[in-house]
């Protein structure tokens, strides 16, 4: 099998991407920093087997993000304000991982003089998400 490259977008303003597309960017940032996470706490623990204890005590479907920024918030030098901030950003990548996206039409009619339908034309077109605070 030949090997193959994706190419990264060309798109620059947010109103370019699709939903789908700031979705998976979102998330895919996310495991950015969980993999920054996972880097620390195993630098902090310094295990024999880096490789396996990343692997398998730090796998994703063993502790989840919400785990390991608890393990974060236990270290000591680690500063608490930057783990607040990473935990509203995790909820915010399972906010988009996991939420429906609705789409609002706002359309306006134009009626003649006798209340009669003319016309009719869409204002604008929103999408958005319902999020439990």
């Amino acid at each position: 099998m030949e090997n193959q490259r994706i190419n990264k977008t060309p798109k620059s303003k947010l109103s370019e991407f699709t939903i789908e597309e700031i979705r998976g960017w979102i998330i895919d940032q996310m495991y950015n920093i969980e993999s920054q996470i996972d880097f620390l706490i195993c630098d902090y623990f310094d295990p024999k087997n880096k490789n396996a204890f990343k692997k398998i005590v730090l796998n994703s479907s063993i502790i989840s993000i919400g785990g390991k920024i608890k393990i974060r918030r236990n270290i000591k030098y680690f500063d608490k304000k930057v783990i607040d901030k990473i935990q509203k950003i995790s909820s915010i990548r399972k906010d988009f991982a996991h939420l429906q996206v609705t789409e609002l039409v706002h359309i306006n009619i134009t009626k003649d003089k006798n209340g009669e339908f003319k016309s009719s034309e869409v204002s604008k077109i929103i999408s958005q998400m319902e999020v439990m605070n």
